[in-house]
């Protein structure tokens, strides 16, 4: 959007309705509020003239109430122009977790039955715990590196120790944008990394050592996050843990759940027991190939959802 204001890139969706020169008047107000140069902006690619989105909404509302609504429904237009090509392309995403791909592995443990009864008769639905695995062994990220054959990959920890420990993570070399070579970031507990950045922005917080300096760390990491979340590996306790009783943050085996079959019979079910918590569709593919697609329930959750679904049957 900044660069169709400041004249870098052609006009690509429909304007907004405005009394006056629309474009002229988003670009004084986007020098102005921003502190950039808008004759250059963009131009170079770097990070000091980026704008994130919460930083532009906030300003925005120092704008001209006909402007800013204005500026806001050209933001908007552009989105819908986006999410319309990703439609027609097939690329769009649509909010669904996926899980079962990659380096995890999915394995179900329990599955419940609810039948309820519709106007149509009566349907079925599933409430069904998975098994999730992740994480990477220290032999694996070995191999890895070895495959690599980039100078630059290989083992790294932090700078910074967290409580008793420093992180240890995997670098591998992952392609280019523009000139700059990328890496992935691969961690114990969750395994390869998708996420790329370039090696000067991770050597500030990372240093390069050796195999047989990080093995111990590594085999800890992976081991203890069985059953431990990273609070409790790196400070040796957890709030969370204490007050819900369970907590899932970095563990490298954990327990999801997934209801699925008559979801839409259930929907005021659902939404009384998620209440302003967002709902999320997953998609799960287990080690034997089976795929599930449903509403994933949190694991607070559990207890109030069985409950209203007792009641349904």
């Amino acid at each position: 959007m900044m660069e169709v204001i400041c004249g870098r890139s052609n006009l690509f969706c429909e304007l907004p309705e405005y009394n006056g020169n629309f474009l002229v008047d988003a670009k004084n107000v986007v020098g102005k509020l921003f502190n950039i140069d808008v004759s250059r902006l963009g131009a170079d690619g770097k990070d000091r003239d980026s704008v994130k989105i919460h930083k532009f909404l906030n300003r925005l509302l120092g704008v001209k109430v006909n402007l800013q609504n204005a500026i806001y429904q050209f933001y908007t237009n552009i989105l819908d122009h986006f999410v319309k090509e990703a439609k027609f392309s097939g690329k769009y995403d649509f909010g669904i977790v996926d899980l079962g791909r990659n380096n995890e592995f999915l394995q179900q443990q329990t599955k419940k039955e609810y039948k309820i009864q519709s106007s149509s008769g009566y349907t079925t639905a599933e409430l069904i715990g998975f098994n999730v695995e992740r994480g990477i062994t220290f032999d694996e990220a070995k191999v890895l590196v070895e495959k690599c054959g980039d100078p630059e990959s290989g083992f790294y920890m932090s700078k910074d120790v967290r409580g008793h420990y420093r992180q240890c993570m995997l670098i591998l070399a992952s392609g280019f944008k523009d000139s700059n070579r990328l890496y992935t970031c691969s961690r114990p507990n969750t395994g390869l990394g998708k996420k790329t950045d370039t090696l000067d922005n991770l050597s500030k917080n990372y240093f390069r050592v050796d195999n047989h300096n990080v093995i111990e760390d590594w085999n800890r990491f992976y081991k203890s996050t069985q059953n431990s979340c990273i609070h409790q590996y790196f400070h040796g306790s957890c709030k969370a843990l204490v007050r819900n009783g369970d907590c899932d943050v970095g563990k490298r085996v954990k327990t999801i759940y997934l209801l699925c079959g008559a979801i839409f019979s259930l929907w005021s079910v659902i939404e009384a027991t998620f209440g302003n918590s967002p709902i999320r569709m997953a998609r799960v593919t287990t080690q034997d190939g089976c795929r599930r697609i449903g509403v994933m329930i949190p694991k607070p959750f559990i207890p109030r959802l069985t409950a209203r679904l007792d009641q349904t049957r």
